[in-house]
């Protein structure tokens, strides 16, 4: 529980660290505007006072999210081990795993341990796959026959003078199914697009569209 809880209370600490510093700088500022009767004092109070609330609900977010990740890594942890027995009452014969990251905040994997949202389990002696989005709760076993397209979904920003790869997202369509199937191969971070970290993640993701591509053509 420590491990989980260690970079909820140090993002805590500094933020009522803040709101301590904005309540001292505002009595300051009191005390310089009716002590002294001067007008800065006043502005100072008014900055202090907005600085205040901002904080307040920063606190607020930082409690809303920590909730939030901690029932959806409770929920994480259930769900893959209901799949992986999905798996086995199937007679699912697991050649190959990937998997993906997939959560909204990096602190899932750093301060809960939480398991990858997006899973991929290739069976290849009966060319079968199965898919599994944790939180959403979509778990599928399919053929290879049932894929329709794949694609490779990438969005690139400008950051000061440079590129930058935010998204790529391996994507396929499954017959009659309507379901966005999406392997986040990126891993919820950026890629400047002259670094070598760039050309590796573009490799990897070319990598595993020519592997659905090819579940594709042997069915």
């Amino acid at each position: 529980m420590y491990r989980e809880m260690a970079g909820y209370k140090k993002g805590l600490r500094g933020r009522v660290g803040m709101l301590v510093l904005y309540i001292f700088l505002l009595l300051l500022s009191l005390c310089i505007a009716i002590l002294l009767e001067q007008i800065f004092g006043y502005l100072l109070a008014l900055v202090s006072v907005v600085m205040i609330f901002w904080t307040v609900n920063l606190i607020r977010v930082l409690n809303k999210n920590y909730v939030e990740m901690a029932t959806n890594t409770a929920i994480a942890k259930e769900r893959i081990e209901k799949y992986t027995e999905e798996l086995q009452k199937n007679a699912f014969v697991v050649s190959k795993h990937i998997s993906a990251f997939g959560h909204k905040f990096i602190e899932y994997r750093n301060d809960f341990a939480a398991p990858d949202n997006i899973h991929l389990w290739i069976d290849g002696e009966n060319k079968r796959l199965a898919f599994a989005e944790l939180l959403e709760d979509h778990f599928k076993i399919f053929d290879y026959s049932d894929i329709v397209s794949v694609d490779m979904i990438k969005d690139v920003k400008q950051v000061g003078t440079r590129d930058m790869l935010t998204v790529l997202v391996v994507q396929f369509t499954l017959k009659d199914d309507n379901f966005m199937y999406g392997i986040p191969v990126n891993d919820n971070q950026g890629f400047y697009l002259d670094t070598q970290e760039f050309a590796t993640i573009i490799k990897q993701a070319e990598e595993l569209v020519a592997v659905l591509n090819s579940f594709k053509e042997m069915a």
